[in-house]
């Protein structure tokens, strides 16, 4: 049996408890919602953002991009040497960054 979505305000308080640091903002859209915040990576860190909204409340085709996370910083590099990957996997074109 499939378990029932968290709510908007159930998300935002588990991100609170288990990222901290990631502060949460009002999204683009109708009940969505926008984290910012750093990652540690191996070599660095990253900032983030990580957008998510509740699937009863958006369009259809929006909830199937939940959630969008974008590497704010530092700016990501195209590798057009890479063989077995794109230049830049998973990314999205079409959107503005926060």
């Amino acid at each position: 049996m499939a378990r029932k979505p968290k709510s908007l305000m159930a998300q935002i308080k588990t991100m609170a408890l288990r990222w901290p640091n990631f502060k949460p903002e009002l999204g683009r859209y109708p009940q969505t919602v926008v984290w910012c915040g750093q990652l540690a990576g191996l070599e660095r860190a990253f900032t983030l953002s990580i957008e998510y909204g509740s699937p009863l409340a958006v369009s259809s085709l929006l909830c199937r991009k939940m959630p969008v996370v974008r590497v704010l910083f530092p700016r990501l590099v195209l590798n057009f040497a890479a063989e077995e990957e794109a230049p830049l996997p998973h990314v999205y074109f079409e959107d503005p960054d926060y």
